[in-house]
């Protein structure tokens, strides 16, 4: 009776801590807590800059990514990475994002803000490829046709974008929204989880201090090696970061802002606990934040 009790309570454990780390860590296509209308209770007057927005590091790459971009909107996902390119040879016009065209990318974000008109999303398009600097002037023709996406560079306020596409620049992009990466290109290289998370720590700390004074940051939890895959790495680092944003929402220096936090393979704890930082948020008014620099 004792053994099949210590096997049932074994048993029980590994339950819990699957359970857990499945709620930081998703590798499946699928949503059970639903976050479409988390922006409804944003200050309108706040800049964008002042907010703690989750998102996803080359979010249409199932190497990063298991959740469907339709998926990732409900998951509470706001900001979004995406390589763009364009083929060599045939149908030269098409702008291919993964698996899906641009024009196919835009319409499931625009489907989605129609249906929640309190939402926005950041869009991070990299244009990729022997044909980028083409590419990039074809996504320009396709963004100013569309009515609802923002293209200017100073950081809007919520009120401004409620409903819309922002899009942010980069250098390959230089439409958009001037934003900055708390990264060094270095920190994308996995060695090992406790100096990737105390790199991650130094990144948000920096993003905290930049937004403070109004400047837009993305902040990339992603890393890999040769011997260690994006998604080995994303199940270790997320239940980590998820266990020091909560000490940060809990401790007395809670920050006002963090910026975006683009992780690979969030689960839908980790995206709620980037989310819950907007429920203190920065009081800073728009008119004294300073106008971001250029990526």
């Amino acid at each position: 009776c004792e053994m099949h009790f210590l096997i049932y309570f074994n048993f029980f454990c590994r339950f819990l801590i699957v359970r857990c780390e499945g709620t930081f860590f998703n590798d499946k296509n699928k949503v059970t807590l639903l976050k479409t209308d988390w922006m409804k209770t944003l200050d309108e007057s706040k800049a964008l800059s002042a907010l703690t927005i989750p998102g996803t590091h080359d979010s249409m790459s199932s190497s990063h990514q298991a959740l469907s971009l339709h998926f990732q909107l409900d998951a509470g996902v706001r900001y979004f990475e995406m390589k763009a390119s364009s083929p060599l040879l045939f149908n030269r016009k098409k702008i291919e994002i993964g698996s899906k065209s641009l024009d196919e990318v835009l319409n499931i974000l625009k489907t989605f803000l129609a249906k929640n008109p309190s939402e926005f999303v950041l869009l991070k398009l990299i244009p990729e490829g022997l044909r980028k600097t083409e590419t990039a002037k074809d996504i320009t023709k396709v963004l100013q046709k569309e009515q609802g996406v923002w293209l200017e560079p100073t950081v809007p306020t919520v009120g401004q974008v409620k409903g819309k596409i922002v899009i942010l620049r980069n250098s390959t992009y230089e439409k958009g929204v001037a934003n900055q990466n708390t990264n060094d290109k270095k920190d994308s290289k996995f060695k090992d989880v406790e100096k990737h998370l105390k790199h991650i720590k130094e990144h948000l700390k920096r993003a905290e201090g930049l937004c403070k004074k109004g400047n837009l940051t993305v902040t990339v939890t992603s890393a890999s090696s040769l011997k260690k895959r994006a998604k080995s790495v994303a199940a270790q680092v997320n239940p980590n970061l998820d266990q020091a944003l909560k000490g940060l929402l809990e401790g007395k220096t809670r920050p006002s802002c963090l910026g975006v936090i683009a992780t690979d393979f969030p689960g839908e704890t980790l995206i709620d606990t980037i989310i819950k930082f907007n429920e203190a948020g920065s009081h800073l008014p728009h008119e004294q934040l300073n106008p971001p620099p250029r990526e």
